[in-house]
């Protein structure tokens, strides 16, 4: 699901002119992408930016449909900070790399079969990093991951937490 933007005052936005997009980000749902907006929001450009949610299941058209619609855009992916959401990150890589993937999960790691390569990643070490050094592939994408949470809405809920908390 596209998220659309429209600037208010303005009688350009985003969807009626692709081109002015230079920042697709990608999260699970609508909730991570605000929850991923109001927390960076003063780094992100809303008149630059697209955010689409994978509705929690990744597509090669999905993510193919969304790139040649905003086509000078740079992909970001605000996925959460789990075992999913890193494989969610490889999978976004491999579609944007057009490399055939296959991925099983495994008791204890995971395994990856790329063309001409095959190999397993531990569970708890999986992540973009860890696949782009096995497979040598490197999309052109920058993964943002929430730090020292699942995801960015538990670091919102916890700073709302902390905000009820302080006495005055």
């Amino acid at each position: 699901y596209e998220i659309p933007l429209r600037l208010v005052g303005s009688e350009m936005c985003i969807r009626d002119s692709p081109q002015m997009a230079k920042h697709i980000y990608f999260a699970e749902s609508a909730l991570d992408a605000m929850s991923f907006y109001q927390l960076n929001a003063n780094k992100i450009k809303l008149e630059e930016s697209v955010f689409c949610s994978v509705g929690g299941y990744i597509s090669v058209n999905q993510i193919k449909n969304t790139l040649l619609r905003y086509p000078q855009a740079k992909v970001h992916t605000c996925f959460d900070n789990d075992l999913n959401g890193n494989l969610y990150d490889i999978k976004v890589s491999g579609i944007i790399s057009n490399t055939e993937m296959t991925i099983k999960e495994n008791k204890d790691d995971v395994l990856f079969k790329t063309k001409g390569r095959e190999f397993t990643i531990n569970k708890n070490d999986v992540s973009l990093e860890s696949f782009r050094e096995k497979s040598k592939i490197i999309a052109p994408m920058i993964s943002h991951k929430a730090e020292k949470a699942k995801d960015f809405n538990e670091i919102l809920m916890k700073q709302h937490e902390q905000k009820k908390s302080i006495k005055l």
